[in-house]
């Protein structure tokens, strides 16, 4: 099951993938374009929710994020094998790098995660990353979490072929494709992959 969890990113989303179940965390809901089935959170940013919504409220004064929070109870109650966050980027700085956490997150619960946005879209993977896209799409494969090698890599036009990526250089940035599908394998660590959208389906 798919499941599109929203964080408040400030602006509306109007590129919604659809989803088998919305989610929306706290103030997510001002910038989410449907209906969600569950809302999370302790709703400090939001106050007025519709009817017929499940909600789970959280006391504000808690160690987790209302993001956080939305991802548990998003594997919790709807066993979640995929989850794509909408509203990752655009707000806070700070919530930025905190919101790409959820995706180690989700992953480490068992669902395969990704980052939507209108111009691009962040993958989190461990083990093999395969995408159909365009010739020419740039892409960018950053380590997460500490190093990350990166090795057999097909369709870049800068291959990677056993190539540990550390957390303090950007060898990975600005990858190009160089055929419509593109794979890698991870055999240490974890990476956050950035494919820019130029009219591409990602798997």
């Amino acid at each position: 099951m798919k499941v599109a969890i929203f964080l408040n990113s400030g602006s509306k989303v109007d590129f919604f993938e659809g989803a088998d179940k919305v989610v929306c965390a706290d103030g997510g809901m001002t910038v989410c374009p449907v209906t969600p089935h569950l809302l999370v959170g302790d709703f400090d940013s939001f106050s007025s929710t519709p009817e017929g919504v499940e909600i789970i409220r959280h006391n504000p004064k808690k160690n987790d994020t209302d993001g956080t929070l939305a991802v548990k109870s998003t594997i919790e109650k709807f066993g979640a094998d995929a989850i794509d966050f909408y509203g990752v980027f655009g707000g806070r700085q700070d919530h930025v790098l905190g919101n790409l956490t959820l995706l180690a997150l989700a992953d480490s619960l068992g669902a395969k995660a990704r980052a939507v946005e209108k111009d691009f879209v962040v993958h989190f993977e461990k083990g093999v990353g395969c995408y159909h896209l365009p010739e020419g799409t740039t892409l960018s494969i950053l380590p997460y979490g500490g190093s990350a090698t990166v090795t057999e890599s097909v369709g870049l036009e800068y291959p990677l072929d056993n190539l540990t990526l550390t957390p303090i250089d950007t060898r990975g940035v600005s990858n190009v494709t160089c055929q419509k599908t593109v794979s890698f394998k991870v055999t240490q660590g974890a990476v956050l992959v950035f494919c820019h959208k130029s009219q591409q389906k990602i798997k």
